[in-house]
């Protein structure tokens, strides 16, 4: 959060309009078409797949979203994951993952040191 205010007053000191000057970072990204955070959603299998399959079976998805997670990172390594959970209550185990992509080197807004 320091990280973000120190961010914001640079920022800031940077304009020469108040208009264009940012009071609070995560009220602006909310109020405009930019998002904070997206969600991904992975589902291995279908309705069908699981079907028959018992709890056991459905628990060994743990290592294989693990391993998900760990390729994701590698993957897009500027996407951050700030949360990630499976989900045992539906028909097929799936897996939630929220996190924030990050932008370097941009012309326009706040710097990312």
């Amino acid at each position: 959060m320091v990280k973000i205010i120190k961010q914001e007053l640079e920022y800031n000191q940077m304009q020469t309009r108040n208009d264009r000057k940012i009071h609070n970072y995560f009220t602006k990204v909310c109020e405009s078409q930019n998002d904070i955070a997206c969600e991904i959603i992975i589902e291995l299998g279908d309705m069908d797949f699981w079907n028959d399959k018992d709890e056991r079976y459905r628990f060994k998805m743990v290592d294989v979203y693990n391993e998900q997670i760990k390729d994701l990172m590698k993957i897009v390594p500027d996407f951050k994951i700030a949360n990630a959970t499976i989900h045992f209550d539906e028909t097929s185990p799936h897996l939630h993952i929220v996190g924030v992509p990050v932008s370097y080197d941009c012309k326009r807004g706040m710097k990312n040191k």
